[in-house]
């Protein structure tokens, strides 16, 4: 059991605060005219997770998983078709039998992962990783397990089965499973039904139920003075998919294999992605927003269509790919390519979108090397794409920057919680050297790529090192420097970024461990031209000759105290000022991205082992801050008289995280 009153995220809390009542310039906006207000989310904080496993002589297996997001319903107040619908559950049979030789044979009912190669073709999750390189902690758990992960929107339900043995492995699965997703008017009748096409996939950070969205929609579409008519919204469960999927591997000696992966997705509604402008119509409130359309935003326009003029009318998706791995020597080189089938021949290579990874792996006694080269089209929208990459789909189009001008600011979530990688291409080296018994590169890697949405070239490096004059003391230094289009000096989305962090750490007794850190932040970018010129009027400087600077810097202390073998406190107090930097932060086995201007917090997380079954995790945090200062002034009017800048807004937060896990 799970429960977590963590508040949503200042990117999420944005999406559901901004208004979805849009009236003419100069206008306040109202709390109950956004989601937010509607919903009153001030008080949904809670979210629990219940889940359950079992297993009996490593054969047979069983989990069961329901989890409530904040102010969803409980799983004791829910009934048997929600536990059934919005739950996960598994079935599993594993085990050797000898037939003809070894094999050993998993069998599984109900929700389950299933993963293949480079993750290209089908890997079924629905977090996104940056980074992703398949070895360490970035491990693939390859083949079919059973899944009582967090995953939703891309979990699979149906049957599996995977065959092994000692040169092949076989695996095909069903899976029939409903998928929420985007809807908009297609039919231009006034109202969102069953009859309406599908824009694509989307992980909702909520799940309002469908009556809940709908009465909100219709709340805010009452204002008879509202400019904006909603036209697209996200639905649970809108969509039927049913996939038929398997994987074919085969070993001709040992430490080399020859892969076949493939997919069929069959749907019982269209996807259609309409042209450019009609797009944007769909999209974006107000055709004066029109011009915050950018050329990433082909990342859109690009996505899968059942019915186009190119070819036709379909109810499915295909997607199929080969892997291979080999071992020479030392050396480990693998891969994998996948096609999107559009408009051509199956069986034919290069006619369809496509995505190519290769990697290779070199281990020496204090060396590794890792290289990895990846090409994925922009057309290549398959939404089981796990593969490695700098970011996630959609990075830098409307479904980010534009939370404002949407026609459901609820589509922010397409980019929020994206799982797919972007379309990209580049190449990646990555090692570890350790030069001398006190002196180690923990990890240095270079990244250099390219985004193909609009020709954005982009590099990316970071160097971790350590020095350990004895086992009990530590002092790491880890720098990161990345610049985004580095080819174009003139260009507004040049940027670039460092950050340094400098740590002490001492063993101590008992396993206890001691933490002191320092993390410096800097960001270099031209500067806005309204910058230049405040107000910014028509004549105003119009060529930016200078960049613009914002930093800051943190402090922390981290611990560790054992009191005994069944009892430790893990805890920090961090403080930082930041002038625009912002900083991520591990608390244990969570991550916090601080964005504020400048804070401070302390946190605990409790492990206890209550009794020989039963343990207990518990987190408490307390987190102060202030945000930038809030301008409520028109833009380009300054008042005559008072003032027009709120210097401070302050927040507090209280977390409570509470995890029990009994095992019998």
């Amino acid at each position: 059991m799970k429960y977590n009153d963590s508040p949503y995220e200042d990117n999420v809390k944005e999406m559901y605060m901004e208004s979805m009542i849009r009236y003419d310039e100069g206008t306040p906006s109202v709390k109950n005219q956004s989601y937010w207000g509607y919903f009153n989310m001030e008080s949904d904080r809670a979210s629990m997770m219940n889940k359950l496993r079992m297993r009996y002589k490593n054969q047979f297996k069983a989990g069961f998983l329901y989890e409530t997001p904040k102010g969803s319903t409980t799983i004791f107040d829910s009934n048997s078709q929600s536990l059934y619908e919005d739950g996960k559950f598994y079935v599993g049979y594993e085990n050797n039998i000898d037939l003809l030789g070894n094999n050993f044979i998993k069998v599984y009912a109900g929700n389950f992962r299933a993963t293949f190669g480079e993750g290209l073709v089908m890997e079924n999750t629905d977090s996104y990783s940056p980074r992703k390189t398949g070895y360490g902690f970035d491990k693939r758990i390859t083949g079919i397990i059973g899944d009582i992960s967090r995953t939703q929107e891309y979990a699979l339900r149906g049957v599996a089965l995977d065959w092994k043995r000692s040169n092949m492995n076989a695996v095909v699965f069903l899976s029939s499973d409903k998928k929420d997703a985007v809807v908009y008017d297609s039919n231009e009748n006034g109202v969102l039904d069953d009859n309406d096409n599908i824009l694509g996939y989307i992980n909702l950070t909520n799940r309002f139920s469908n009556d809940e969205l709908e009465a909100a929609e219709e709340f805010f579409s009452e204002d008879p003075d509202n400019l904006n008519d909603i036209s697209i919204a996200p639905r649970l469960d809108a969509l039927q998919e049913n996939i038929i999927g398997g994987h074919f591997e085969y070993s001709p000696f040992i430490g080399t294999h020859l892969g076949v992966t493939g997919y069929e997705a069959v749907y019982d509604r269209e996807f259609v992605i309409p042209d450019e402008y009609n797009l944007k119509k769909i999209l974006i409130s107000d055709t004066l927003y029109f011009d915050k359309w950018k050329i990433t935003d082909n990342e859109i326009t690009s996505m899968y269509s059942t019915n186009t003029e190119e070819y036709g009318d379909r109810d499915f998706r295909r997607v199929v790919g080969f892997d291979w791995r080999t071992v020479l020597n030392n050396t480990s080189i693998q891969g994998e390519y996948a096609e999107l089938q559009k408009d051509g021949s199956l069986g034919k290579i290069g006619d369809d979108p496509s995505a190519l990874l290769i990697s290779s792996y070199t281990q020496f006694d204090n060396l590794y090397l890792l290289s990895i080269y990846r090409d994925y089209d922009l057309d290549f929208d398959n939404p089981y794409h796990r593969s490695f990459s700098e970011s996630e789909r959609f990075d830098d189009t409307v479904f980010e920057k534009m939370t404002y001008g949407l026609n459901n600011t609820l589509l922010n979530d397409m980019y929020n919680n994206s799982a797919q990688p972007s379309a990209e291409k580049g190449i990646y080296f990555e090692t570890r050297y350790q030069f001398h018994r006190m002196l180690t590169l923990t990890k240095g890697y270079l990244d250099i790529w390219e985004r193909k949405s609009d020709a954005r070239r982009g590099v990316r490096a970071q160097v971790n090192l350590e020095f350990k004059p004895i086992h009990q003391l530590r002092f790491r230094l880890r720098h990161k420097h990345q610049v985004k289009r580095y080819d174009d000096e003139m260009d507004r989305g040049k940027s670039q970024a460092d950050e340094t962090e400098l740590k002490f750490i001492t063993y101590l007794s008992n396993f206890d461990k001691l933490q002191l850190g320092y993390v410096y932040a800097r960001v270099l970018q031209p500067p806005y031209l309204s910058i230049l010129s405040n107000p910014a009027e028509p004549g105003a400087p119009d060529m930016a000759q200078a960049q613009t600077l914002t930093d800051g810097d943190m402090i922390y202390i981290d611990y560790t105290h054992n009191f005994n073998k069944n009892l430790k406190v893990i805890g920090a107090f961090a403080m930082w000022y930041a002038n625009g930097a912002s900083f991520w932060d591990f608390e244990d086995i969570e991550l916090d991205f601080d964005m504020s201007d400048r804070g401070y917090k302390t946190w605990f997380n409790i492990h206890s082992r209550i009794a020989n079954n039963l343990f207990l995790s518990l987190k408490y945090k307390y987190k102060k801050f202030i945000t930038r200062e809030l301008e409520f002034r028109d833009y380009n009017v300054i008042p005559e008289e008072g003032e027009y800048y709120f210097q401070r807004v302050e927040r507090e937060e209280n977390i409570v995280r509470l995890q029990l896990d009994w095992k019998f």
